[in-house]
């Protein structure tokens, strides 16, 4: 069984009341979106700092420690195969404050590809 979740919402979205928040792009359409849920949040560091090197990687939403992407259908365009799977790695290309950011806090840990 595959759980399904409309792609957009029926009521209109309010400010997080911890985090900033993002439009998805509206004039995508997918007949699935992917999400992914990464392990850092405003406590690690500022997500304006941080820019996905995958185009179709979208910021969606942020808390203290948890930040959400939108990964759009997931779908590579040379293999059609999905791109992500659980426990992938998102690469990211980052301002000087955000590694300073991380490499500070307690809840990260360091590892350099």
């Amino acid at each position: 069984m595959k759980w399904r979740k409309e792609t957009r919402t029926r009521w209109k979205i309010g400010k997080s009341s911890i985090g900033p928040t993002n439009k998805i792009s509206e004039n995508k359409e997918y007949n699935e979106i992917y999400r992914a849920v990464l392990d850092f949040g405003i406590l690690d560091v500022d997500v304006k700092e941080l820019h996905p090197k995958d185009d179709n990687v979208e910021f969606v939403g942020t808390t203290s420690d948890m930040t959400v992407y939108s990964l759009g259908s997931n779908i590579s365009q040379k293999s059609k195969k999905k791109k992500y799977n659980v426990g992938n790695i998102i690469k990211f290309d980052l301002s000087y404050i955000a590694v300073a950011r991380l490499l500070t806090s307690k809840f990260v840990k360091e590892r350099v590809t």
